[in-house]
């Protein structure tokens, strides 16, 4: 048995590593948060200070130090660049996809392991999830790993204190990799568990008192030590960045109060299909196999309420809920089989839903291809302007679309011919590979069309010694990919981020400087401050001073 799981294990790292980790420098990195992150880690390197976390050489609170860590180890390593800074991210898909196979071996056996991993590994989001530079796949891992922890803590009969510790570290990562809001999970679903549990489970406050005091030590040494460096209001800077989550849609991310039900649903086919029919019990199971369904179920309910709570909407907010979701379509999955029964109402919905997908993913190539016919019908002039770049598309790419068509038909062909388990792998694994295509042709595509002018422009000022500033919007882009140094942020002159853009658009500068405006938001600019225009690409208007 022990020489099975780590040939199991072996194979899981082996596929892991060749279809996760190729390709990763591949395209840019996208706006906002993987130029974010990575930008702190260059500056980490940078600066040689690995306690604080910058972004333009000014401390950055909104975000605690873990996962830049793990990035700047992987810089120090491989160099700073897009393959680096997503490298950390492809290897936490990896290990996910281990801890899955060995809490699915312990709790049930090796088929229902290696159905969750296939099921985790060939839905579309948590796919797509471990291509980008990205906190959120560490954070939930070192949650879901508190969980388990949790549960084999919960469901043990001695309750010796000690065993908390464990689970306490693995929140005391994940605070220090994202911040509080990884106790608030756990919290509620340790008291969610034992309130449903309680006739069989006690619940004493010394076990939560102990909890939480391990749980965050780790973040009050670094705040401790980040603050006795810097003179900043770390803490307050801290809650009012995530207050501002909570209660307002930050940087435009709005979205109704379902949301994250339907990213859930479609972002995570073919899994969500079969989670839906995991409700019912059909077979006998071990009452600690059900103790664990019904706390996944709890965690997966708090993610969707928790973050539809929150008004600021991003896809990969309710990423936590991969983990629960997969288990369920697993835990369906594995009855399927065992019961021998399966329901025609998941194969209709699993040809409507990946029929929609497929054509969509077959379209998508032809209607860019002939963008310039529907260009004019587009209300918004930065959306047509983005479209106006110079992609190119051959045709091809619709073969994706057409594969998982496929896929999908020969799925259901084995499945209707009561090979169930083959034809669930086909499905699957067939979508993991297929999948992973999609990403690393439409990616380098996509950001061509969202920041590809910018990031030319910026390449082409790689250690030039000039200040670049953007006016009117929001961007990371023009710290990592300019190689921005110290003397060229408005730390390095004592001003605010307000001051410094005055200065450079006004004041005597010491350096030429370069500005990115947005196409539509240009003649403003160029009228106020008397600026000139060096050329204009993709919505994205690259100017000067006159002086200059």
């Amino acid at each position: 048995m022990q020489k099975e799981r780590i040939k199991d294990i072996l194979v899981i790292a082996f596929l892991g590593l060749i279809v996760l980790t190729p390709f990763l420098g591949n395209s840019y990195l996208f706006d906002w948060d993987e130029i974010n992150f990575a930008e702190a880690a260059r500056e980490m390197i940078t600066t040689g200070d690995y306690l604080t976390v910058r972004i333009d050489f000014e401390p950055f609170h909104e975000k605690p130090p873990l996962y830049i860590w793990m990035q700047a180890i992987s810089m120090l390593i491989f160099g700073i660049n897009e393959f680096s800074a997503r490298l950390p991210n492809a290897l936490i898909g990896i290990v996910s996809m281990i801890i899955l196979y060995l809490v699915g071996y312990k709790l049930f056996n090796r088929k229902f392991a290696i159905l969750w991993v296939l099921v985790y590994a060939g839905s579309f989001l948590p796919r797509f999830y471990f291509f980008f530079a990205i906190i959120d796949p560490t954070f939930n891992l070192l949650i879901f790993l508190s969980a388990i922890y949790l549960f084999r803590f919960l469901t043990r009969e001695d309750y010796k204190i000690n065993k908390l510790i464990l689970p306490a570290l693995f929140i005391a990562l994940a605070i220090l990799t994202k911040g509080p809001v990884a106790y608030l999970i756990i919290l509620l679903l340790w008291l969610s568990f034992w309130f449903f549990n309680r006739k069989n489970l006690p619940f004493k406050i010394i076990h939560l008192l102990f909890f939480t005091i391990i749980s965050f030590i780790p973040y009050f040494l670094w705040y401790l030590l980040v603050s006795s460096t810097q003179n900043a209001n770390l803490f307050d800077d801290f809650i009012a960045y995530h207050l501002r989550l909570l209660t307002t849609a930050d940087a435009g991310h709005s979205g109704p109060i379902y949301f994250h039900i339907i990213v859930l649903l479609f972002g995570c086919f073919p899994a969500s299909i079969f989670a839906l029919d995991a409700f019912k019990t059909k077979i006998e199971f071990e009452s600690n196999q059900l103790l664990f369904k019904n706390l996944m179920i709890i965690l997966l309910v708090i993610v969707v309420i928790v973050f539809s709570i929150v008004k600021t909407k991003i896809i990969h907010y309710s990423s936590l809920g991969y983990f629960p979701l997969t288990f369920l379509s697993s835990f369906a999955i594995y009855q399927a089989i065992e019961a021998k029964i399966w329901k025609k109402w998941i194969n209709y919905s699993i040809y409507i839903v990946g029929l929609i997908i497929g054509l969509s993913a077959i379209a998508f190539p032809f209607l860019l291809i002939h963008i310039e016919q529907y260009k004019d019908s587009i209300k918004d002039e930065m959306t047509r302007l983005v479209l106006s770049a110079d992609v190119y598309w051959s045709g091809y790419e619709a073969l994706i679309g057409l594969a998982i068509i496929i896929t999908i038909i020969l799925a259901m062909i084995a499945i209707n011919t009561k090979q169930i388990f083959k034809g669930v792998a086909i499905l699957f694994l067939g979508n993991f590979i297929i999948f992973s295509v999609f990403i690393n042709i439409y990616a380098p595509k996509i950001v061509q069309y969202t920041q590809g002018a910018v990031i030319e422009f910026l390449n082409s000022k790689i250690n030039c010694q000039c200040y670049i500033e953007p006016l009117g919007y929001k961007t990371y882009a023009h710290y990592f990919y300019s190689n921005r140094e110290i003397t060229q942020s408005s730390r390095y002159h004592n001003m605010n981020k307000q001051e410094f853009q005055y200065y450079l658009l006004q004041g005597q500068i010491d350096k030429p400087a370069f500005f990115i405006v947005r196409k539509p938001n240009a003649i403003e600019f160029i009228n106020q401050f008397e600026l000139k225009i060096l050329y204009e690409k993709n919505g994205f208007v690259f100017l000067t001073k006159k002086d200059d």
